[in-house]
């Protein structure tokens, strides 16, 4: 039987799962770019100093409780 063209099962038209897959990773992808962009354009940031603040006071106060849990380990490496 003879593919027409526009047929589903012409060669040229199938896509692998994985073209698919990939096209549907690059579309989320596009997705949070643009929102990254609008929040740029919108002054929703934070600055870098900001972030780092914060992370350094978190992984201490995880260091911390770490310690208080097992007083013997020496994380002072």
């Amino acid at each position: 039987m003879k593919n027409w063209p526009g047929d589903p099962k012409n060669d040229e038209q199938k896509q692998t799962m994985e073209e698919i897959e990939a096209n549907a990773r690059l579309a989320v992808l596009d997705t949070a770019i643009e929102r990254g962009l609008a929040d740029i354009e919108t002054a929703r940031t934070h600055s870098a100093e900001d972030v780092l603040s914060e992370l350094r006071e978190r992984y201490k106060a995880m260091d911390q409780r770490a310690q208080s849990r097992n007083p013997t380990n020496d994380t002072s490496r």
